[in-house]
């Protein structure tokens, strides 16, 4: 009899050994998470100022009269007070 209790013992001890690594896989699962969806908002974020960013460039150089296309060398060139050799 005392071997089966023995036997009880150490599948308790397991079965509590198995619970606490899958308490610690969710754990880690739910970092991950956090992790993974505070990361799409850092990048939702630097998409969004990128799109300003551009719709800003649009806007210059449609108010100084370049195209949409013109590469911002050229504009750089074509500004006043710029030197030929920059």
């Amino acid at each position: 009899m005392a071997d089966g209790a023995g036997q009880l013992d150490n599948l308790r001890r397991l079965l509590a050994e198995a619970e606490e690594k899958n308490l610690n896989a969710v754990d880690a699962i739910l970092g991950a998470e956090a992790t993974a969806a505070q990361a799409k908002r850092d990048i939702d974020g630097i998409f969004h100022r990128l799109h300003i960013r551009e719709q800003e460039l649009r806007q210059l150089k449609e108010l100084l009269g370049f195209g949409l296309d013109t590469p911002l060398e050229e504009i750089a060139r074509a500004l006043p007070g710029r030197r030929s050799n920059d």
